[in-house]
């Protein structure tokens, strides 16, 4: 017999909503995770440091989500080796649409901003701030790209002295840095991926 239609608009699909990584290694992807969905990564980078994240869906057209990593390093002398500042925590929000939301085969969008809470190294106080434009679109059921920007800054504050912030000390655009992105599942329910 044919379905009520309210029936139908009410009932769940029983394949449930599909689930795409939120974010790629250290970028966002461009897609929302679904709503209620909590989605968790955690391991060891190259460097030795610890890193985490843990997200969850808003309503599908949002995401939160907090995190610590190794990536953020402090040069306390010019000519020195970098020095990781460990657990460095950090808070974002996501907000995007799905692909073919609006039409045919536009890519899946997001705006997100990454804010880490203030960290001290010595005696100076840490804080860093991102903002991502990305974009995401799969090609076939196996192949997703991504692309978008991030714009970043951060401010290092000592005892006494005026906060350092790092866009005045630059041009803006020495602040904007590409982000591109290809994800492969050559065999089903595995997943290779590869940021620039």
């Amino acid at each position: 017999r044919p379905r009520d239609p309210v029936e139908e608009a009410i009932t769940p699909d029983p394949g449930g909503p599909t689930m795409h990584f939120p974010l790629i290694f250290t970028a966002p992807s461009g897609r929302m995770l679904p709503a209620a969905v909590i989605w968790s990564s955690s391991g060891v980078h190259t460097g030795g440091g610890f890193y985490g994240d843990l997200f969850v869906g808003l309503g599908d057209v949002a995401e939160f989500g907090v995190g610590v990593t190794d990536l953020i390093r402090v040069r306390p002398v010019p000519g020195e080796d970098p020095i990781p500042v460990e657990p460095f925590g950090q808070a974002s929000f996501k907000m995007g649409v799905g692909e073919n939301r609006f039409v045919r085969y536009q890519p899946a969008l997001a705006l997100a901003f990454r804010k880490s809470f203030e960290h001290t190294f010595g005696v100076a106080k840490l804080r860093t701030a991102a903002l991502y434009l990305m974009a995401s679109k799969s090609l076939g059921s196996r192949v997703t790209i991504h692309g978008g920007g991030v714009l970043w800054d951060a401010t290092i504050g000592e005892p006494g002295a005026d906060a350092f912030f790092f866009h005045d000390q630059a041009r803006a655009y020495k602040h904007v840095r590409p982000v591109l992105a290809i994800e492969a599942e050559p065999i089903e329910r595995s997943s290779v991926m590869v940021e620039l």
